[in-house]
């Protein structure tokens, strides 16, 4: 079963479901992957891992707000 809208207003009116995830899933795989790859301890290593948690505060974020 999948959800195809995430809203119906009583005027019959439908909003589409947001796929947050989905949009930003490759971005997520590659700098994790980047991250992966970078050497324990080294500044390089500490710059990857704060572009994976911008990443994911960015899925965070979008999905706090959709269900407002």
């Amino acid at each position: 079963m999948v959800i195809t809208s995430l809203i119906t207003t009583s005027d019959a009116e439908k909003l589409a479901n947001p796929k947050h995830f989905n949009r930003v899933r490759k971005k997520l795989k590659r700098v994790q992957k980047a991250l992966y790859r970078t050497q324990k301890g080294s500044n390089n290593r500490e710059k990857a891992r704060a572009k994976v948690a911008r990443v994911h505060a960015k899925i965070a974020d979008s999905r706090k707000d959709t269900k407002r």
